[in-house]
Order: C-alpha cells, then sequence, then structure tokens
C-alpha cells in the first residue's frame, strides 16, 4: 500500500537506469501489487511507483513495473511542471480507475513527452476515462503530450481508449472555456491494445485540434478499433493532421499525404504489417527484443506488405520523404538506430542488408570457417535455399592476395568461407566476397547484392615472434590502412577446423575483437573508375584486372557492394566514371539502381559516343547520374518512354549531346517523378537534336507528382526535335520551378 517515491512541488527527481517496481505479489506468477497504495497526507491515492507534484526526468532504461494505484498505476503527474522520459520501459501495471501506467490531473498544463519506450501490458480497470497506457483529462489548462519512436502494446481497459485516452474533464463551465491541449504522435507503433468498451479504440481523443499531429505510425490490430473519439473521427475535417500513417480501421482519418503507392490503401492494413523475430506477424505476435542498450521490445515493418502484392500498405520507405517539411520523420527509431532518408512507418525503422568490412585473426596454417555476413545482415536474414540449384550464393570477387584457398560452405541455408593457408605467411591478408541478392530475406542497400572486403591477419598460436611492419600486407598495404579507417573493421565469427584422425573435429573458437581504427585516417572519398575498352556485354565477363567497360564500371561503383570486376574499387560516394575516346555499341540498356551516385564524363561530344544501336534506351537510372562531355545517340524505347534516358531521380547534363534517339513519350529523356520526393534537373551547354516521340515532349517529357520539382535549361539548345501530340521539344508537368536561360529552340514541331 506504499509508493516508491513523492517528487515534492518546486523539486526535480532525474532517474537514471534504474529499475522501479511494485511490491512483492502474494503469487509468485503475478506481476502487480495486489494492495493500491493509500493516500497520505500530502499525496491523494494515485502513482503506484511515481507522484510528482515536481518535475521528473527518466531515462537511460528506466523500467517501472508491478505498480498498483487508483490512477496511474506506475506514474500520476498531480503538479504543473514538465515530465520527461526517455528510452524507459512502463509495464505490468494497473489503475483502478484510469491510466494504468500514466495518468495526469485535470491542472496539469505543461509538456509530457516520451521518446522511444516501450509502454505494454498495463490495465484501467475504472468505467470511466479509462486508458491501460496514458489518461488525460483536459480541464481548464492546456497540456501538450508528444510521443515519438515507441510502442504502446497489449495495454487493456474497461472503458475508454485502451492505449491512449484523453478526453474532457466534467467541470462546470462552458465548452470555451476548456484549455486547448496540444498533440504530436510521431514514428509510433500502437498494436493489440483492447478495450472492453464497443465505442472506445486503441487511440480515444475527444478534444478537437487544429494543430494535432499524427505521422509516420502504425495502429493496428486494437479492439474494437484503431481510432475513437471525436477528434479522431474520419469525418472532422479541422481536427487532428494525419500523414504516412497505416490503420486497420477504416473509420479512422485519411492521411493528408500519403506514400503515393498506398493510396486507398492505408486503412486496409492488418497486424501482417508488422514483423518479429520469427517473420511477418499474426494475431499474438511477442515483440522484439533488440541487442541495444536498453532493450526496448517492438515489432519490425513488413517488408513484404505492397497493395500489389498482398493487398497491405507499404511501411518500409513509406514514411515521409526527406524534402518533407510539415511531416518530417523522426531521426533515429525506438532502438536509436539512425532513420533512412525516407523512414519507415512505425517505431523501428529496417535496418536494410549492407556490406560492411570485416577482420579476423587466424593461426597460420589452420583452416578456418569465417562468418563474414553477420555483420551485414542487420535486421534482413539469410536463406540460401531460396537461390536455384547452382546458382552461386556467396562468392569470392577479389581473390586472396596470399593465394590462399576461400570456398563457400553453406550450411543450411547459412553461407560462411573457409579460408585454407597456400604455405605459410606471418603477416595480413585481404579479399572480397559477395551474396546474391536473391538469398536475403529482406531489403538490401540499393536493392543490390551484399558484400565486403574481409582483412585476415595470421599469427603463429604462442602469439607474435617478431615485430612486423604494417605495409607487409602482400602489396596491400594501403588497402588493410583503408579497411582499419572510421571503424571499418569489425569482429567476425570464426569456426575453426583441425585434423584429429579420421573425419576431424571442430573446434569452436571465441569472438577475436577488431583492430583498432587508425587515427591518422582521412574521410571516404569517392572513386575515379577508367573504362579501358569500348566492347559491351550484357553478362558481365570474368574478371580481367585492369580490363574494365562502362557497364563493369557501373557495377564496381555501387556502394557498399564489393567489386567482382577488373575496374578500379568504387568508393562510398559519387564515383566518377572516365570514357574513353570511341564508340561504345550498346547490347543492352544499361541501368544505375539505388546507392549508385555516379558521373559518367566522357572526352567530349565530339569524341565519346554511347550508342543504342536504335536498339535499345541507352540508361534508366534510379540514383542520380551526371553525364558530362560526350554523345549518347540512337536510343530508342519503342513503346516505352524516354529514348536515351529514363530518369526516376535526379539528373544532370553537362556538355552532352542528345540525337536521334525514339521512344513512345520523350523522344531523348522521360522524367518519373511519380514519387513524392523533391528531384532535379539541370541541362547545361547542351544540344537535343532530331529526337522523336509519338506522344509527349520530342526533346523531354515528364510526370510528377505531390512534390514540386526543379528544372534548369541553361545555354542549351533543342533542334529538329518531334512530338506525335504536344510539346515538339519539352513538355513540362507537375509544379516547381522551370527556369530556361540563354537557350534556343529551333524548328521542333508537334
Amino acid at each position: 500500500g506504499e509508493r516508491v517515491m513523492w517528487v515534492r512541488g518546486g523539486a526535480t527527481l532525474t532517474i537514471d537506469g534504474i529499475t522501479v517496481r511494485g511490491c512483492q505479489p502474494a503469487d509468485p506468477n503475478d506481476t502487480i501489487c495486489d494492495v493500491p497504495v493509500a493516500a497520505t497526507a500530502d499525496t491523494s491515492e494515485d502513482g503506484g511507483l511515481l507522484f510528482l507534484d515536481g518535475r521528473l526526468v527518466l531515462r537511460n532504461g528506466v523500467r517501472l513495473e508491478g505498480g498498483h494505484a487508483r490512477h496511474g498505476g506506475a506514474l500520476f503527474v498531480n503538479g504543473n511542471a514538465p515530465v520527461t522520459l526517455q528510452d524507459i520501459i512502463i509495464r505490468d501495471n494497473l489503475a483502478a480507475g484510469h491510466g494504468g501506467a500514466i495518468a495526469t490531473s485535470e491542472e496539469f498544463g505543461n509538456l509530457l513527452q516520451i521518446n522511444r519506450f516501450y509502454i505494454a501490458n498495463n490495465a484501467a480497470e475504472g468505467a470511466e476515462g479509462g486508458a491501460g497506457g496514458i489518461a488525460m483529462p483536459i480541464a481548464l489548462r492546456s497540456p501538450r503530450l508528444i510521443l515519438r519512436n515507441g510502442t504502446l502494446h497489449r495495454n487493456t481497459s474497461v472503458s475508454g481508449g485502451a492505449a491512449l485516452h484523453i478526453w474532457l474533464a466534467d467541470i462546470d463551465e462552458a465548452e470555451d472555456d476548456y484549455g486547448e491541449p496540444a498533440f504530436g504522435f510521431g514514428n509510433i507503433t500502437v498494436v493489440e491494445n483492447s478495450s472492453a468498451d464497443p465505442t472506445a479504440g486503441g487511440l480515444f481523443i475527444e478534444p478537437v485540434g487544429e494543430g494535432d499531429l499524427l505521422v509516420n505510425s502504425m495502429l493496428v490490430a486494437n479492439v474494437p478499433r484503431d481510432c475513437a473519439g471525436a477528434g479522431l473521427a474520419a469525418s472532422v475535417l479541422d481536427g487532428i493532421t494525419v500523414a504516412y500513417t497505416v490503420t486497420s480501421d477504416a473509420d479512422c482519418p485519411l492521411p493528408m499525404a500519403e506514400f503515393p503507392g498506398n493510396a486507398g490503401y492505408s486503412n486496409s492494413a492488418d497486424i501482417a504489417v508488422l514483423r518479429n523475430a520469427d517473420g511477418e506477424c499474426a494475431p499474438g505476435c511477442e515483440p522484439l527484443i533488440p541487442d541495444t542498450p536498453y532493450a526496448l521490445p517492438g515489432f519490425l515493418p513488413n517488408f513484404n506488405a505492397s497493395p500489389v502484392a498482398n493487398n497491405l500498405p507499404a511501411v518500409v520507405d513509406a514514411g515521409s520523404p526527406v524534402t518533407s517539411i510539415e511531416f518530417s520523420c523522426e531521426s533515429e527509431d525506438q532502438r536509436a538506430v539512425r532513420r533512412e532518408d525516407r523512414c519507415d512507418i512505425g517505431a523501428y525503422e529496417f535496418r536494410k542488408a549492407e556490406g560492411a568490412n570485416d577482420s579476423a585473426r587466424l593461426v597460420i596454417g589452420e583452416s578456418e570457417i569465417i562468418d563474414v555476413i553477420a555483420n551485414d545482415l542487420r535486421d534482413a536474414t539469410v536463406d540460401c535455399d531460396l537461390l536455384a540449384p547452382g546458382v552461386p550464393c556467396i562468392e569470392v570477387v577479389q581473390p586472396s592476395n596470399r593465394g590462399a584457398l576461400i570456398e563457400a560452405v553453406i550450411d543450411d541455408g547459412y553461407p560462411t568461407l573457409r579460408y585454407t593457408f597456400n604455405g605459410l605467411y606471418d603477416g595480413r591478408d585481404d579479399f572480397s566476397y559477395r551474396v546474391n541478392r536473391d538469398a536475403i530475406v529482406g531489403d538490401t542497400l540499393g536493392d543490390n547484392d551484399i558484400g565486403a572486403r574481409v582483412a585476415i591477419d595470421a599469427r603463429p598460436a604462442t602469439g607474435l615472434t617478431e615485430s612486423r611492419d604494417i605495409d607487409d600486407f602482400g602489396g596491400g598495404g594501403m588497402a588493410w590502412l583503408l579497411l582499419a579507417c572510421a571503424g571499418y573493421l569489425r569482429r567476425v565469427r570464426l569456426r575453426s577446423w583441425r585434423s584429429t584422425g579420421p573425419g576431424g573435429r571442430r573446434i569452436a573458437r571465441i569472438f577475436l575483437p577488431a583492430f583498432a581504427a587508425l587515427t591518422l585516417c582521412a574521410g571516404a572519398q569517392a572513386a575515379e573508375i577508367q573504362v579501358t575498352h569500348l566492347n559491351d556485354s550484357v553478362v558481365l565477363p570474368p574478371s580481367v584486372p585492369g580490363q574494365c567497360s562502362l557497364r563493369e564500371a557501373i557495377d564496381s561503383a555501387i556502394d557498399k557492394v564489393p567489386n567482382g570486376t577488373g575496374c578500379a574499387n568504387g568508393q562510398t560516394g559519387e564515383d566518377l566514371i572516365l570514357l574513353p575516346e570511341g564508340t561504345i555499341t550498346l547490347l543492352g540498356p544499361l541501368s544505375v539502381g539505388m546507392s549508385n551516385r555516379i558521373v559518367i564524363q566522357g572526352e567530349g561530344p565530339d569524341k565519346t559516343f554511347i550508342d543504342g544501336g536504335d536498339l535499345y534506351r541507352i540508361m534508366e537510372n534510379r540514383s542520380r547520374v551526371v553525364f558530362r562531355d560526350l554523345t549518347l545517340r540512337r536510343g530508342n524505347a519503342g513503346a516505352q518512354p524516354g529514348g536515351a534516358i529514363l530518369a526516376r531521380t535526379s539528373l544532370i547534363l553537362e556538355n552532352v549531346r542528345i540525337e536521334d534517339s525514339d521512344a513512345a513519350t520523350g523522344g531523348a529523356i522521360y522524367l518519373d517523378f511519380s514519387a513524392d520526393e523533391r528531384r532535379s534537373v539541370i541541362i547545361r551547354d547542351s544540344v537535343m537534336r532530331n529526337n522523336t516521340s509519338a506522344g509527349h515532349g520530342g526533346a523531354l517529357a515528364m510526370v510528377a507528382q505531390q512534390e514540386s520539382h526543379d528544372i534548369e535549361i541553361n545555354n542549351s539548345t533543342f533542334a529538329g526535335n518531334s512530338a506525335g501530340d504536344a510539346g515538339g521539344a519539352l513538355d513540362i508537368r507537375g509544379f516547381g520551378q522551370l527556369r530556361i536561360i540563354n537557350s534556343t529552340f529551333f524548328e521542333n514541331s508537334a
């Protein structure tokens, strides 16, 4: 019957990394105190663990568990001081009235801010007010509630909202005299909360507030519905603004802005838009327990959710775009993981698989199995059994500098590499590997293969016997230095094989620490990749050191994917591909995927030519591409748009000619800007001539939705282009800025 703490008025209490727990229940299987706290001379019978008249800060893994009170099973905010909670877990608390986890008094008019949280399994048994999670009555004051990067899960109530209940208190005042609360909810997940009240829902908000915001969030599988109350009614025009949010409740407000592909599906979600450690969620799905400092449970967004594939709204990369001002994503997720420029919807960001350079220390002469991809997978998994027979799952794309034999070992669908010494050496070696994208379950960076470079440090079993120079690296001393830079050297798991008679036996080895990063390293820079010949092959040929085609150069420039060609290694950033003088006649269209920003530079538009042969479009790009000092000619997209270039993101042309290309629309260039991200196009010192479109835009056409885009045409010439419909030279659509400066349009027709 006694609480843990009372924070007096004017005082400030900070609790850091401590678990605050209620009494020990009589039944050891129970998690909540049998007896609620009692009133004292200074406090009411509210706040099972903490009663606040002063200011409170909880942070760094604080847990509030097992509290029992009239209102506010764990925490009751009685005064009018701000409350800040971050990286916290509030679970298994009980209120006989309202606010199983947290309740505020009618006198509260300050800020309650909760960031990175897991509030779960709290209950409210009151016939009025409800909220197994958070209860906030509104009277004469104007409180503010901010919820960011958190999960409200399996909270229950007898009445009112199961996870959150905000209502107008019963006071003897006119409606206009009530305070004007403000609410902001960003990147939260509200799942499987349940109220016995048929008029309630997961979230219940009664006040109608014009400045309230619910963005980049998931509300799914709450009973009896996700949204309830006048403030969350679908018919409210001047109430809460909802954007980039998905729900399983058709009565929730429609998003003011949404991922383009989710139109008509945003309120058609179910619990399958979430994932846990076992895969796609179904009713009763248990949360992940992350291996992070504060281990805040939660759910991953399901990368398979798709309006096209399964009639579910997309949630990965479906939050507000980086260019959004009104509805920006939180910078970190519930686990304090940095979010992508375009965030995922919900509290967890799906960490895409990407290559991370590794290091391993081996005993000279022993054959070792190295788990090279453990650092790469992040939230994804791998299953080599998904590939067709004969298709490699993991390959070595840059062989050992020491001539070691490196072989793939697949164990129950999981790929590793066995390293076998070719002779004995005391020193360093390195190699690079690549894992087939189709074996990865989950998203990868740029939807590319994954892989990285592995540095080997070979030492005698008894340790170093003599001092060795770091440059003794089989000719790869600079590569070793770069691997050590910026924390790129990571630890890997090793499994050792030793021959001890027939069959041998496997000996488990401990994790080995990564090599320390060198303090003199500079930041990563983009690479220069020199194309050495004019030939083309749609299927990349076997690597020949020093031999590099344009198509191979584009492949080697992919960010965080090791180079499997004879080209120079690309770096993370915007790599420069240098073309020689001459004509490259394509045998198929070029493609630049995501996470592959490049500059393609020739010797001049009268010296370097990329030719589609009147058979193929020259390029489709999903990362920004800069063309410079060259000519693109005779591209043909047939019945598709973009004869020379189909650009799905930003594009720059500098001293470029595009000529004699044909398409259904956009004879030379088609800008497919149908996504809701701001993009830019710059055409400078360039010429487009004799291009033809059967529809719109003899030289350039575009489609644009939702966001505005910037197009600049400077000191350029459009001549002799034709369109079967509109825009002999240009067909510009959508919003944004179009600037045409010092340019000539001559004999274009439509």
